[in-house]
């Protein structure tokens, strides 16, 4: 396993600027110490575990374990040897990245590291862009404009990290160490705005949903109001039509049975005499 190049005094110390075309190559190294660091570690933890199941081993012999413990403690010595040979694994990829990024270095300027990261967070701030300069969006979605929501404040502080963290250009002079910072920040930023995206999005389908169902109860007022205007009109008809009908045949009866003429009721006087008068004497 190839060691840290540079000077061993160096080790755990923020490493160099270096430039655009050198950043990968820098990186890769920096990445490659962490990984050995990581195998020291494991290997630190794998002789931790070895000790206790020694320890459960004899303190079974001497009844102050259980063969459960003695299980428990070789189990925990099994992962141990497998985080060590996991780790010693990804120390020689990242010792076999370090070629790479060699041969990387060489190619156009747009696929240098910092081009790239640089690129992905123009990505994301022309992506947020769109929900506060197309009007269409800003109405649809307002929650992406609103800091008060939580995943939108999220967003906000995290575009605030990656801003400070944010080099002068893609040909400025950094560490690995900013590099790996800011990367992380836009990565950080790129995954709270898809975050911040689906809650939008889950609130504007809400509100639709609200507003069909408003529109679906105010269409059914309506049609209920319609049905009852409907009903009393029929039923107005239906009264003109019964009381036009009755003054027709009353007036069919009248002509069919004439009323007979009505007779003078009004008194005599004086009361004629009921017998014939006597006449006079001759």
């Amino acid at each position: 396993m190839t060691a840290w190049t540079g000077d061993p005094a160096d080790r755990g110390r923020p490493s160099r600027p270096a430039t655009a075309r050198n950043l990968g190559v820098a990186l890769a190294k920096l990445e490659h110490q962490r990984a050995q660091q990581a195998v020291l570690a494991a290997r630190t933890a794998a002789k931790a575990a070895k000790a206790e199941l020694l320890t459960a081993r004899a303190d079974r012999f001497g009844g102050r374990a259980t063969f459960r413990d003695v299980l428990a403690a070789h189990a925990r010595y099994t992962n141990a040897r497998r985080a060590v040979r996991a780790a010693v694994a990804a120390a020689e990829a990242r010792r076999a990245s370090i070629d790479i990024a060699r041969l990387a270095s060489r190619g156009h300027a747009s696929t240098l590291p910092l081009a790239q990261v640089l690129a992905a967070h123009d990505s994301v701030t022309a992506r947020w862009l769109t929900y506060e300069t197309d009007a269409a969006k800003l109405i649809a979605f307002p929650a992406m404009s609103d800091v008060r929501h939580p995943p939108t404040a999220v967003f906000v502080r995290q575009q605030r990290i990656a801003v400070d963290l944010r080099p002068a250009g893609p040909e400025a002079r950094i560490t690995a160490e900013q590099f790996l910072a800011y990367r992380d920040a836009v990565s950080a930023l790129d995954a709270a705005f898809v975050a911040a995206e689906q809650a939008a999005w889950q609130l504007a389908r809400e509100e639709d949903a609200r507003r069909e169902v408003a529109a679906r109860e105010r269409r059914a007022e309506e049609a209920r109001a319609r049905h009852v205007q409907a009903r009393d009109a029929a039923e107005a008809a239906a009264r003109e039509t019964r009381d036009a009908a009755e003054r027709a045949r009353a007036e069919s009866e009248g002509a069919r049975h004439p009323s007979a003429p009505v007779s003078d009721t009004r008194p005599v006087w004086p009361v004629p005499g009921r017998t014939r008068a006597t006449p006079p004497p001759t």
